[in-house]
């Protein structure tokens, strides 16, 4: 009996571990100080002033953070410049993806946390004034984002 009590209780030790062991919040893992670095290119409108090229502008060098959105389990502030950040959402396999509204006017936000310690991003932000007679102008920027985690939560 004692041999069937304690099968019992180590097989609901084992279930609980594997669903409390579950990272609910892994987000986590990504949470600290990064090294980013970011190239950043314009978006060239077209005579109709739709959006549709892309020329590079420049590559800047960050020590920023990324942290938890506390209102959401699912997203992070990655803040990648002293005055700029993006509010993405996180999945279990360490996908980023856009939120909605999407945040500093971004149209998309796609990336991958490769693990705990290098990410790459890239999002943009596109924003049409109207002209009148039908025509826009566009404006907007595109960049592409390196991570590489320099310290552990703060």
């Amino acid at each position: 009996m004692k041999k069937l009590t304690t099968t019992i209780t180590a097989a609901t030790v084992a279930i609980l571990l594997l669903f409390t062991g579950c990272d609910k919040y892994h987000r986590d893992r990504y949470t600290g100080t990064w090294d980013f670095v970011t190239e950043k290119y314009k978006y060239i409108p077209d005579a109709t002033g739709h959006l549709t090229k892309k020329e590079y502008d420049t590559t800047f060098y960050y020590s920023g953070k990324i942290t938890n959105d506390e209102r959401y389990d699912n997203r992070l502030i990655i803040m990648y410049t002293e005055t700029d950040e993006i509010n993405v959402g996180i999945d279990e396999d360490g996908y980023i993806y856009p939120q909605c509204p999407l945040s500093y006017g971004s149209k998309f936000s796609t990336g991958k946390f490769a693990n705990k310690n290098q990410m790459n991003l890239i999002f943009d932000w596109e924003e049409y004034t109207p002209l009148g007679n039908g025509e826009y102008y566009g404006v907007g920027e595109y960049f592409e984002m390196q991570g590489t985690k320099t310290s552990k939560k703060q």
